[in-house]
């Protein structure tokens, strides 16, 4: 079953600074066989109180291949250096 990650700014400090992790955020999804199907600040909110700033889907064959990825040491340095440019909310799910 596909599975993906979905992770949702909140507040961006360093917009620029996100910008540059791009590629090897891109780099490390796709070792584990994922692939972004939406990366954008274009968010138009139609319902309720919570407008993020940013989101990101990445979408993976099954949700054992998104494990591996976040259990991967670069790609935990990754997500260490993306904390200090913006707070996300990440959630795994799995889908059709």
């Amino acid at each position: 079953m596909a599975a993906y990650v979905v992770t949702i700014d909140t507040q961006v400090w360093d917009l620029e600074g996100l910008a540059g992790l791009a590629d090897r955020l891109v780099e490390a999804v796709g070792s584990y066989g994922g692939r972004y199907i939406i990366r954008t600040g274009a968010i138009e909110a139609k319902g309720g109180s919570f407008t993020p700033s940013r989101m990101a889907v990445a979408e993976f064959d099954n949700i054992d291949q998104i494990r591996d990825l976040f259990n991967d040491a670069n790609f935990q340095e990754l997500r260490r250096l993306r904390g200090s440019f913006a707070h996300a909310n990440v959630f795994v799910v799995e889908g059709v």
